[in-house]
């Protein structure tokens, strides 16, 4: 991990900016997902789900 999204997203709320990066792919074992429904997640952030 280089970034802390989710202290850099609650940061920028907080002075009233617009969040930066409001999407990011989910990181860990996808494994457990494979074969399921991908509805839970937005299309754009499926590229680690095959």
């Amino acid at each position: 991990m280089t970034v802390n999204d989710l202290d850099k997203a609650l940061g920028e709320l907080l002075s009233g900016k617009t969040v930066s990066v409001p999407l990011t792919n989910p990181l860990g074992c996808n494994i457990k997902w494979e074969g399921k429904d991908q509805h839970w997640m937005p299309a754009e952030a499926c590229d680690l789900v095959k």
